[in-house]
């Protein structure tokens, strides 16, 4: 089986690691997403999906093996993209922390969300660094949860990733814009129908959040509603003491959630 992993917004490939240690018998493939926001053919969650897809579809036809593909944040919304643009590339998907997209006749909603990552974007390009992070990591979502640890090792990782950030500033912006959620397709129903599509073949469709990310358990419990009742191939798995951050905080959870649906292929 192959994992495409997709860490969210300001992530690295890394972001993987402690799940990747823990499914040695898996070949996980992590895409830089600030890379890839900075390819001219991609302008959208359409056209990153099309050439994410396309070599995922080689590397599957090249190894003769299947695909699941797992995405926390924004990396779960791209993964949405995927799953949706060529639904028989993958057999199961786990989505983090995920927005399904806004309503498509909210219009009000998705305009401010335009303006919202306009100016995130701007911030980016013309603010000091420093202070472009710390607000970032202010914002009452990415509150860390009663899990998350602090050590010298952590917090010498994040001033790393801090330093690697700053010299990708141009293409986080630009992914901020490209990516906006007042882009993104409403994908509720049309994700919930991959998975229940078909009852030969079910795909498992996981959705993880924190217990501790009190916007995002209630975005997906009122998304998922009755199709997460425990019988048949959607499933809402909560993390305890977890915040927004489920990858980094609980990364034993998610490669724990990565067997389960190993399993139920």
């Amino acid at each position: 089986m192959i994992l495409i992993a997709l860490h969210g917004f300001f992530g690295v490939p890394e972001d993987w690691d402690e799940v990747a240690k823990k499914h040695p018998d898996l070949e996980v493939v992590t895409p830089d997403l600030s890379v890839w926001a900075t390819r001219k053919e991609v302008t959208d969650f359409e056209s990153f999906a099309r050439s994410m897809n396309r070599s995922v579809r080689i590397l599957s036809e090249e190894r003769a093996e299947p695909v699941m593909i797992v995405g926390y944040s924004l990396g779960a919304r791209l993964a949405s993209a995927c799953v949706l643009a060529e639904p028989e590339l993958y057999r199961a998907a786990l989505l983090m922390s995920v927005n399904p997209g806004l309503a498509d006749g909210d219009v009000e909603g998705r305009q401010a969300r335009l303006e919202f990552d306009r100016a995130w974007a701007m911030r980016m390009r013309r603010s000091a660094w420093a202070e472009t992070w710390k607000a970032w990591n202010e914002q009452v979502v990415l509150k860390p949860g009663s899990r998350a640890i602090r050590h010298a090792e952590i917090v010498g990782r994040e001033d790393k990733i801090t330093r690697t950030l700053e010299g990708r500033r141009e293409a986080w912006a630009r992914a901020m814009e490209i990516w906006s959620l007042g882009h993104q397709p409403d994908c509720r129903q049309a994700l919930l129908s991959w998975a229940t599509g078909s009852a030969a073949h079910p795909r498992p469709l996981t959705v993880m959040t924190g217990t501790e990310d009190s916007k995002f358990t209630e975005l997906t419990r009122a998304w998922l509603g009755p199709a997460a009742s425990g019988v048949g191939p959607v499933r809402h798995r909560l993390v305890f003491g977890a915040g927004h951050r489920v990858l980094t905080e609980a990364p034993e959870d998610v490669a724990s959630e990565i067997s389960s649906l190993l399993k139920s292929l």
